[in-house]
C-alpha cells in the first residue's frame, strides 16, 4: 500500500475519541495526525440534584457520548443511583454507550436510531414517536451551546423540558510540535481533514487561517459525518474567503465509514 504512506489523515475529534480510528488507518496504511479542534471539560457544578435529579424525569437525553459519560460521572459523585423506570434517548448511537457499558439501565429502557439511519435529533426524534405520550419531563443533558431543535421539539409537543449543560467546548489552539507535523504533512503527502461537529469546522478554519496555511486548503480533502455539518463548512470557507474544498466524502459517524471515507480519498487499494 504504497500510496497510503504517502497520505495523512487529521483526525480532529476531541482528545481520547481518535484512538479506534487511527488504528483503523493504520491498518489501511494510512497516517494520521491526531489534531483535535476542540478542548471539552467536563461542568459538574452546574448540576442542581433539585433540578436534574434523574427520578423528576420521564425520559433523559443525551446530544453525545462526553454529555452521557459527564451525566454518569454527576451522578456517582452525588451517590445517586439510575431510577429504573427513567428511559435515555440518545441523539446517536455513540450517545448511550456510557450507560451500556456501565449497565446503568437495562437495554428497553435506550432509545437511539438504527445504524443505517442519520445519527442525529431528527432521526432520534422519529424514534421516541412511539413513546411521547408517555413522556410528560425531558431532561436534556448537552454542552453549553448547540443545536436547540430537539429541546424545541419536546416544547413544541408540550412537554417540559430542562437542560443541563454537563460539559462545554473551547476552540483548540494548534502549537508545538503538532503544528510542525501537519507543515510537513501539507507539504509532502496528501492530506484529509476529519470533520466531526459544525462546532469543529469554525475552530479548524480558524487554526488554518492563524497558521497561514490558507494556499494549502484548496488542495485537502475532507471527511464529513453529517450533511448539516458539511452546509457549515461552505459557509465557514466563504466567511474567509477560502476556496472550497474540492475532495470531500461523507460519512457515517462510525469508523469504518470514516475509515472508508479517508481511504478514498487517500486513493488506498484496499484489496
Amino acid at each position: 500500500m504504497s500510496e497510503g504512506r504517502l497520505a495523512t489523515a487529521i483526525l480532529t475529534r476531541p482528545k481520547g475519541r481518535n484512538q479506534a480510528l487511527q488504528e483503523a488507518l493504520q491498518q489501511q496504511g494510512l497516517h494520521s495526525l491526531v489534531l483535535p479542534a476542540l478542548v471539552l471539560e467536563e461542568r459538574p457544578d452546574s448540576f442542581d440534584p433539585l433540578l436534574h435529579h434523574p427520578a423528576k424525569f420521564d425520559l433523559v437525553v443525551c446530544v453525545s457520548r462526553l454529555a452521557a459519560q459527564s451525566y454518569l460521572t454527576i451522578l456517582k459523585q452525588h451517590s445517586i443511583v439510575w431510577p429504573a423506570h427513567v428511559r435515555v434517548a440518545g441523539v446517536g448511537q455513540a450517545s448511550i454507550v456510557p450507560f451500556r457499558d456501565e449497565h446503568v439501565v437495562s437495554e428497553q429502557l435506550l432509545l437511539y436510531p438504527a445504524s443505517d439511519t442519520p445519527q442525529d435529533s431528527e432521526a432520534l426524534w422519529q424514534v421516541l414517536q412511539p413513546h411521547l405520550s408517555s413522556v410528560s419531563t425531558v431532561l436534556l443533558v448537552r454542552g453549553q451551546k448547540g443545536r436547540e431543535w430537539l429541546g424545541t421539539a419536546f416544547e413544541a409537543a408540550g412537554k417540559q423540558v430542562q437542560r443541563l449543560t454537563a460539559y462545554q467546548r473551547q476552540p483548540a489552539i494548534w502549537t508545538g510540535d503538532a503544528v510542525t507535523q501537519l507543515r510537513d504533512a501539507l507539504l509532502s503527502t496528501q492530506c484529509s481533514i476529519l470533520f466531526s461537529s459544525s462546532e469543529s469546522v469554525a475552530a479548524i478554519l480558524d487554526n488554518v487561517c492563524r497558521l497561514g496555511l490558507e494556499s494549502h486548503w484548496s488542495k485537502i480533502g475532507g471527511v464529513v459525518i453529517h450533511e448539516r455539518i458539511g452546509k457549515r463548512l461552505q459557509s465557514e470557507q466563504e466567511k474567509r474567503n477560502l476556496a472550497p474544498l474540492q475532495r470531500l466524502r461523507y460519512a457515517s459517524p462510525s469508523v469504518e465509514s470514516m475509515c472508508a471515507a479517508f481511504s478514498e480519498l487517500a486513493c488506498v487499494n484496499k484489496t
